[in-house]
């Protein structure tokens, strides 16, 4: 079982993503197509908003499979925007979102990482 490990490559689970990477990446484009979710306005989401928002979401899952009463009908109280924006749906949808989320934040992250080098290599 170790050897088959071994054998697996990052190029080759790229090359046979499996339904749920794609779905989530799916959704990272669907927020920035559709809703308009551009990374640009990411950059606004410094206090952990977006890593919150996904929180809420895995959060969310859990409770669906854990509990049947309850869940989708509270809006978290650390969901960090308007309650009209909460939508959860079922629990593998929530954990998308959540990933997208994520996703969403470390893109975030990296790029305000790489802006202070280059501001540190101008100063």
């Amino acid at each position: 079982m170790a050897a088959d490990h071994a054998a697996f490559s990052e190029t080759e689970y790229a090359q046979n993503a499996p339904a749920s990477l794609q779905s989530v990446l799916a959704e990272r484009i669907r927020q920035i197509q559709i809703h308009c979710f551009y990374p640009e306005q990411d950059e606004e989401f410094v206090d952990g908003d977006l890593a919150i928002a996904a929180a809420c979401y895995a959060t969310e899952a859990f409770v669906q499979a854990t509990e049947t009463e309850g869940a989708m009908r509270i809006v978290p109280e650390s969901w960090p925007w308007m309650a009209v924006t909460w939508r959860p749906k079922d629990q593998r949808r929530n954990l998308v979102k959540a990933g997208a989320l994520i996703l969403a934040e470390i893109d975030r992250l990296d790029r305000a990482a790489a802006s202070a080098q280059k501001e540190e290599r101008h100063v």
